[in-house]
């Protein structure tokens, strides 16, 4: 089936060209928010075929300000091809199978019930309180979620697609 990396480099993705100068990491807006995900780190285990946490994969907001990059790397494309690799080897993340729960279980997504399902509820400390009112006065933070009037319809819909997001 081959690794991780070769998968990549046939498709023009050689992380072996990354010298580890950094400026992916000090680019990416989430690296300043999450110390977990470090895309210079992630480069270099995906460049020496080390296990990679998939869940981090999927912290990438995809914003290019990595592409900066001076050995032309491409971090963000790495990761959103390694992503859908991991994906179809049957590899899930956990936010992807929290967010499928949800919407077939309320019809619609409760953003507040996906972070702490995905992070628990310290994660509500590392958000700054002007941020948690604006969400709350938007509507985008319920303290109880609410099942959508087609929350039933929703389900239905998961049942015929059926696979891992239908159970």
């Amino acid at each position: 089936m081959g690794s991780l990396s070769e998968k990549l480099k046939k498709i023009g993705l050689e992380t072996s060209k990354c010298y580890q100068c950094g400026t992916c990491s000090g680019d990416c807006p989430v690296a300043k928010i999450d110390f977990s995900f470090n895309p210079r780190k992630i480069v270099l285990e995906t460049s020496k075929d080390a296990w990679i946490d998939s869940n981090l994969l999927w912290k990438c907001a995809t914003c290019y300000k990595c592409y900066r990059c001076p050995r032309d790397v491409k971090p963000a494309e790495v990761f959103s091809v390694a992503r859908k690799i991991l994906v179809k080897e049957g590899d899930r993340p956990k936010v992807g199978e929290s967010f499928a729960r949800i919407i077939k279980k309320y019809g619609e997504l409760s953003e507040l019930k996906l972070v702490f399902d995905v992070k628990g509820f310290k994660s509500i400390n590392m958000t700054p309180p002007t941020v948690i009112w604006r969400m709350f006065r938007k509507g985008k933070i319920n303290i109880r979620a609410n099942k959508s009037p087609s929350a039933d319809e929703v389900k239905r819909i998961f049942e015929i697609v059926g696979g891992s997001n239908g159970r």
